[in-house]
């Protein structure tokens, strides 16, 4: 008996890997997940029912992903997107920045958010700041975009030219 209850919780937390994120929406009390997914009924009954089933591990996953209802953060994605685009490229944007020009720092600015005429100011201004953004002791990916990203916000006109 213990093995089938486990197995049907199993095959209900799969599922829920597997459904869209379009499938979802409207969310009730019990929120976003699996559970809210297949349980409609407004009661309480069933939102504690659909609440429990979304907390069976589901809706981590649910909610990191934007699946089963749960929208994911436009922000956080397009900081990761960044975050991923500085990592893969990091020697080639060192590069770049401090000459300030180049491939790889021109789509760095246009990543973020910076319209086709401000790429070669923010080549310059990221040049001028090299040594904020890639300090002498060293620095990671998710440092340079955040030394990046407040030097940008900072600066007024950079701001007003990259939507960051």
């Amino acid at each position: 008996m213990r093995h089938r209850i486990a197995l049907l919780a199993l095959m209900a937390l799969a599922a829920g890997f597997a459904v869209d994120a379009r499938a979802g929406g409207s969310q009730n009390m019990a929120g976003c997940g699996l559970g809210s997914m297949f349980i409609k009924d407004p009661s309480k009954g069933s939102q504690i029912l659909a609440g429990t089933t979304n907390a069976t591990g589901g809706q981590i996953y649910a909610i990191t992903t934007g699946t089963s209802g749960c929208d994911s953060d436009p922000g956080f994605a397009r900081r990761l997107e960044r975050e991923r685009f500085v990592s893969a490229n990091f020697r080639s944007l060192s590069r770049e920045m401090a000459a300030g020009q180049g491939e790889y720092a021109a789509a760095f600015a246009s990543a973020l958010g910076c319209d086709g005429q401000a790429v070669p100011a923010f080549l310059s201004f990221t040049k001028s700041r090299y040594g904020e953004i890639f300090p002498a002791g060293g620095t990671t990916p998710a440092g340079v975009l955040s030394a990046v990203e407040s030097a940008i916000a900072k600066d007024p006109a950079m701001s007003q030219a990259c939507s960051l």
